[in-house]
């Protein structure tokens, strides 16, 4: 640990001293050296990450205590473990806190450590079952175009747009978001974009912080194996807007066309009187309204509709009504999740206070991120393209974008699509993928995903129950190694032909077996050759 506070640090700081003061009392007792004039920059809940600046914070997890890593916390620097749970031995070199109620100071020490850095950054946070990655980018994106300095946090990684580096996570830990936003601040950074899972809503990953907007993208099923029904799933997302209020009166830019963005509205609506509540609405997709006559008592309810929407080659041309005019627009991001992900972000924009004048510009200017109906060329006359799809709503709508595709071109070529599902998830989606799949696309390659420890035949086995009884085989191949499940595709497809390589996106591992492979989708496309 270093003893002198450096001008150039990026991260708040604190005395070994001082954070002993924070606890107070409730440190019961220590164990080992420490020096208090010590300066740590970093508190971390994961072992592994720790360095020689950095406090290992060990409480509880869902399937073992946090302090049995200790050896890991001192192997990669650190010196000292707070922990709620006194172990029956720790390794030599680590001193050791006991707070017994440390599980319930965590949100007030993050912000006091961190230096409550939300208070001073404008935080977007996204949630939804699909399309927060693209919201959330296509937000810095523009946020970026326009001068800002921003900073984005998700599952392409955390940095100061465009330089980001991979955290692991959609949603890491409190420690990780706060230092994240102090390092945000320090660099100048106006806004800060996130996204928000449900297993982050549902642990507390996200107390304390001040969102200035709140955004739902849609909801429909996903991680059943965690939250146990789908009612719960949908509360997960809703407790996002009302259970988390910050000290800033955040906008909440909820999707109208959305079931559980429904409910939110109308919770809103029992709300307005005391005038808790402001609501950014968009709809985009054809018709809205019968949502906006119940929004009508509500205040700021001016909504971005999507009016029209003609397919081009290359996108897609939109006829959009804003406060009270409508507005021709070109959008080169393919798929109509695609136009719902753009709408949500062009909302939370405005409700940011961007120009409505500048954002119609830009619109065409917009990418869509890497491993997101990403067109990737390979030694073939093929339409490759990777996407994440990992949820029978994704996949479905990939899937019907490219036959809108196919249908608009007046084409018969065939629509190919390997996918696999991950292991140690939700298993009610493997045969409902499968089902999507076989209805939509003309050839189905199952292959593996992430099987982390289960075996890929078993997962295989599980999709395959979605078929119908007297399918076509021919339609249908089944290849676990995923590599060779690519280039057979590849080898198979004629000229012309569509192939979806779905599931992984952006990731360059595959996770077999508690190992981390180097695995790209892409990276395979590039090289194969015929």
């Amino acid at each position: 640990m270093s003893h002198a506070m450096s001008s150039e640090r990026t991260q708040p700081s604190k005395t070994l001293a001082v954070l002993h003061e924070f606890f107070g009392a409730d440190v019961t007792s220590t164990h080992g050296t420490w020096d208090g004039s010590m300066y740590v920059c970093r508190l971390s809940r994961q072992a592994n990450q720790c360095d020689e600046q950095s406090v290992f914070i060990a409480t509880a997890g869902l399937r073992t205590h946090a302090h049995t890593y200790a050896v890991d916390a001192v192997l990669a620097g650190s010196r000292l473990m707070i922990t709620d749970q006194l172990p029956e031995s720790f390794p030599a070199g680590l001193a050791l806190w006991l707070v017994p109620n440390l599980a319930a100071r965590i949100e007030a020490l993050a912000k006091w450590f961190y230096d409550d850095p939300s208070q001073d950054v404008n935080l977007i946070g996204i949630t939804g079952t699909n399309g927060k990655t693209t919201t959330s980018f296509l937000t810095a994106q523009a946020l970026h175009q326009l001068g800002y300095r921003v900073a984005l946090m998700g599952t392409l990684g955390a940095g100061v747009y465009p330089d980001l580096v991979n955290t692991g996570h959609t949603t890491p830990d409190i420690f990780s978001i706060q230092a994240w936003l102090a390092s945000a601040k320090q660099q100048g950074c106006q806004y800060a974009v996130m996204e928000v899972s449900s297993h982050a809503v549902v642990q507390g990953r996200i107390s304390g912080l001040h969102f200035a907007v709140k955004a739902l993208t849609q909801v429909t099923e996903d991680h059943l194996d965690f939250h146990g029904s789908l009612e719960a799933y949908h509360q997960a997302k809703m407790n996002f807007f009302t259970r988390y209020p910050g000290s800033k009166q955040a906008c909440w830019v909820l999707n109208q066309q959305d079931g559980v963005g429904q409910r939110l509205i109308k919770l809103a609506s029992a709300q307005a009187a005391n005038d808790a509540v402001k609501i950014a609405a968009y709809a985009p997709c054809h018709g809205s309204s019968s949502i906006q006559a119940a929004m009508g008592s509500l205040r700021n309810t001016e909504v971005l509709t999507l009016s029209q929407q003609q397919a081009l080659s290359n996108g897609y041309q939109l006829q959009v009504s804003w406060s009270g005019y409508g507005y021709s627009v070109t959008s080169h991001l393919l798929g109509d999740h695609n136009i719902e992900n753009l709408f949500c972000s062009l909302r939370i924009l405005l409700a940011l206070g961007m120009n409505w004048g500048d954002l119609i510009r830009l619109v065409s200017d917009l990418k869509a991120p890497e491993g997101r109906l990403e067109q990737v060329p390979c030694a073939k006359p093929l339409q490759v393209l990777v996407d994440f799809a990992h949820t029978t709503d994704a996949l479905g709508k990939v899937l019907t974008t490219l036959n809108a595709q196919r249908q608009a071109a007046q084409v018969k070529n065939s629509i190919w699509v390997v996918f696999g599902c991950g292991g140690d998830r939700d298993k009610t989606k493997r045969p409902a993928m499968t089902a999507a799949a076989y209805a939509l696309a003309d050839k189905l390659v199952l292959t593996s995903d992430n099987p982390r420890t289960e075996a890929v035949d078993g997962i295989i086995a599980d999709m395959l129950t979605g078929l119908p009884e007297d399918y076509d085989q021919s339609r249908v191949m089944i290849e676990t190694d995923r590599k060779l499940a690519i280039t057979t595709a590849l080898n198979l497809a004629q000229s012309g032909d569509w192939v979806l390589v779905a599931g992984k996106g952006h990731e360059t591992t595959q996770e077999i077996n508690g190992h981390c492979y180097v695995f790209s989708d892409q990276q395979i496309i590039k090289e194969w050759l015929p």
